[in-house]
C-alpha cells in the first residue's frame, strides 16, 4: 500500500491504534480522487487493497469465480434478490452486474470510502444495485461507528432476499456476533433462500494439519467457547469448531447444503484454489 501504510509499523505500540484509526478513516478518500463516474467498474488498487491484497490483484478473477460458485452451489438465478454483507469495493457486485438481469442487489459495509466508490461507479450505471454504510463500530475500519455489531439490525424487511453472501466476515467476528448475524440472515432471507458464508472451520482434519504445521494458519489461542484465533492482535483471524457451527445453524432454522466446501487454508495452500476459506451454503 505504499509508504503511508507502512508508517504504523515503525511507531511505538501506544500510538499504533491511533495511526490505524487515522489511516482507515481518512486515507481511503485520497484514493477516490478522479474516479467518479469513470467508465470503469474496477476500483483503484489502493482502495481495494483495504479489503485484502488478493482483491486488488485479482479483483475480476475472484468475483467471476465466486459467481460461478454461487450459481453451482447456491442455485443463484438472474432474477434473484441478493444481499452482500460486507460488500467492500464491489468485488461481488461487479461480477453480478452482467448476471442479475431481472434481479436486484443490496450491499453494505463499514468503510464509508468503499461504499462511496460503489455508489458513484456502480449504482450510477446499474440502478438495481444499491449500497449503504453500516454504521457499525470497528476500532480499525470505522472508529466513529455508533452501533455495536451485536446490536446491528440489517436495514431490510423480513423475507427480502433469495441469496445472502458473507465473504471473510465470520473469519473476524466473535461468537455472539456470529449468532446475531445468523439471526438477521434468517430474518431477511426468503423461505427457500440460500446463504453463502465463508469460515475457517476446525475439525479432526484441521487439528491434525495444525499439529503437524501443515496448515496455512495455526489457530492456537482459544478466545471463548468454540472460537480460536491465530494471535491476540487487534483484528485477528478467527476459526470455529465445526460442531458449534452446525449447532447454531440448526438453532437459527438454517439447513446446511452438504457437503461443506472446505478451503485451501487447512492444507497450507493459498494458490491452488481461489476458495481459500471454507464455504457453507445453507437453506431456510
Amino acid at each position: 500500500m505504499g509508504l503511508i501504510s507502512e508508517i504504523p509499523r515503525y511507531l511505538p505500540d501506544s500510538l499504533k491504534p491511533i495511526a490505524r484509526k487515522i489511516y482507515y478513516t481518512y486515507i481511503p478518500y485520497l484514493y477516490l480522487i478522479n474516479t467518479r463516474h469513470k467508465n470503469n467498474l474496477i476500483p483503484p488498487k489502493r482502495l481495494a487493497i483495504l479489503y485484502g491484497a488478493d482483491e486488488a490483484k485479482d479483483f475480476t478473477a475472484i468475483g467471476d469465480y465466486l459467481l460461478t460458485m454461487l450459481i453451482n452451489h447456491a442455485d443463484m438465478k438472474p432474477s434473484n434478490a441478493v444481499l452482500d454483507v460486507g460488500c467492500g469495493t464491489g468485488l461481488m457486485a461487479v461480477a453480478l452486474t452482467s448476471y442479475l438481469r431481472d434481479g436486484s442487489y443490496e450491499g453494505f459495509d463499514t468503510i464509508p470510502a468503499g461504499i462511496l466508490w460503489c455508489q458513484n461507479n456502480i449504482s450510477t450505471k446499474f440502478p438495481n444495485f444499491r449500497f449503504q454504510v453500516a454504521d457499525i463500530y470497528n476500532e480499525s475500519y470505522n472508529p466513529r461507528g455508533k452501533i455495536q455489531s451485536i446490536d446491528y439490525r440489517f436495514p431490510y424487511e423480513n423475507s427480502s432476499f433469495d441469496v445472502i453472501i458473507l465473504r471473510s466476515i465470520f473469519t473476524h467476528l466473535r461468537p455472539k456476533e456470529v449468532e446475531h448475524y445468523l439471526s438477521e440472515i434468517a430474518r431477511v432471507m426468503k423461505n427457500g433462500g440460500r446463504c453463502f458464508i465463508t469460515y475457517h472451520i476446525l475439525n479432526m482434519e484441521t487439528n491434525e494439519m495444525m499439529k503437524n504445521r501443515r496448515s496455512y494458519f495455526n489457530f492456537a489461542y482459544k478466545i471463548e467457547g468454540n472460537c480460536f484465533t491465530t494471535d491476540l492482535s487487534l483484528e485477528p483471524q478467527v476459526a470455529y469448531e465445526e460442531s458449534y457451527i452446525r449447532k447454531i445453524y440448526e438453532a437459527k432454522g438454517l439447513e446446511l447444503n452438504e457437503p461443506i466446501l472446505y478451503g485451501g487454508w487447512r492444507r497450507g495452500n493459498d494458490s491452488a484454489q481461489l476458495d481459500f476459506q471454507d464455504i457453507i451454503v445453507a437453506y431456510k
